[in-house]
């Protein structure tokens, strides 16, 4: 039972954070710095690609930031730096569902991060690693709540 509430709230959290589709116009131009309230698509040096809304020349609301070793961030948007709701998975499976404040995981709201063995930290996030109190828990079903 305890499986299928996460699932539910992730599917939840998914169909709410995940959205990078934008009733905003297509952004005109190759200035970024001119787009505002448009829905672009930036492609760095490095090869990261962003896939998103822009105001202001900036990424801002919604949109999907894919790094060429195959990390993803999927979220909101705010003066170029994810804040708010998002999601956050790395190539080898793990992933970070929770808030975000100038680009860093935070720890006001709870945030999870789920591996991939099953085993899952549910609680306070500083400078992007849990801390404070939260949930462990392991696969077998074991758990340590606590700081």
């Amino acid at each position: 039972m305890k499986k299928i509430s996460l699932y539910l709230i992730l599917f939840l959290f998914f169909c709410n954070v995940g959205k990078t589709e934008s009733a905003l116009p297509e952004c005109q131009g190759d200035d970024q710095k001119q787009w505002t309230n448009c829905q672009g698509i930036q492609i760095f040096r490095d090869e990261r690609k962003y896939v998103g809304e822009y105001k202001d020349g900036k990424r801002h609301g919604q949109g999907t930031m894919t790094h060429p070793e195959g990390a993803i961030y999927i979220g909101q948007w705010e003066n170029g730096l994810p804040n708010g709701k998002g999601i956050e998975t790395w190539p080898e499976g793990i992933k970070y569902v929770g808030q975000w404040k100038d680009g860093k995981k935070i720890g006001h709201g709870q945030g999870s991060l789920i591996y991939p063995d099953g085993s899952k930290f549910v609680g306070e996030f500083k400078d992007g690693l849990p801390i404070g109190k939260g949930t462990m828990t392991w696969p077998d079903g074991s758990k340590h709540v606590g700081e």
